[in-house]
């Protein structure tokens, strides 16, 4: 049966917009806006079991977005974010403990030096880049950092609404909601110009209707 793409980008878009939406209570505890914009995130990159492959990496899967939507964004909003905000996102990809070697550092899995060495590595190569006009290797090391995060949330490492890490959840977030609008926008300018665009993918979770099998599955 032929996939019906212009229902799968519809249910893309109304999904990550809805948790978009659930993100901006600006009352809300960090933990619940940075989660709630990285499941709009999700919602936006997320694709179906059989394109994502036995062998997937989360990584590969929204980096490989990333550069779809970076190669649409003719308007440069996303580079032109990180410029204005580069104070903020330097921040960011300081901060040791949302890089995951320094993690392997604290269960003993490699000693001090290295994950020193490969931060300072990572960051110079980073800013080497950003200032030669990469804004994707920019943005593909933010995520990287914010997944980690994510993965500190999601597998219970950190203690709600108090403990440590207020810094990196409020950076998060702060970096999150502006990077998400924007993502969403870049979407929705391709899906406009053609609704039944494969670019996006299939998504994992099509809406059905009670009692649909995969030979009669509406689409809506």
């Amino acid at each position: 049966m032929a996939v019906d793409y212009e229902a799968h980008n519809e249910d893309r878009m109304r999904r990550a917009r809805s948790w978009l939406a659930g993100s901006q209570d600006s009352g809300a505890p960090d933990e619940d806006g940075f989660l709630f914009l990285w499941i709009a995130f999700n919602a936006a990159y997320g694709r179906s079991y059989i394109e994502r492959g036995e062998n997937f990496a989360e990584y590969r899967l929204y980096t490989a977005f990333m550069w779809r939507v970076i190669a649409l964004d003719m308007a440069n909003g996303i580079k032109n974010y990180l410029i204005t905000e580069i104070t903020d996102v330097q921040t960011l990809i300081k901060n040791k403990y949302i890089f995951e070697p320094f993690w392997q550092y604290m269960s003993g899995q490699q000693g001090r030096d290295d994950w020193e060495a490969r931060l300072t590595r990572r960051n110079l190569r980073v800013l080497r880049k950003w200032g030669e006009g990469d804004a994707m290797e920019m943005l593909r090391e933010i995520l990287f950092r914010l997944y980690t995060l994510r993965n500190q949330l999601m597998h219970g490492g950190a203690t709600y609404q108090t403990g440590q890490g207020r810094r990196q959840l409020r950076d998060g977030r702060k970096i999150m909601s502006h990077l998400v609008p924007l993502i969403l926008q870049v979407m929705q300018a391709d899906i406009d110009k053609d609704p039944h665009t494969r670019a996006w993918g299939e998504v994992a979770y099509l809406s059905v209707t009670e009692g649909a099998t995969p030979a009669n599955t509406p689409s809506r």
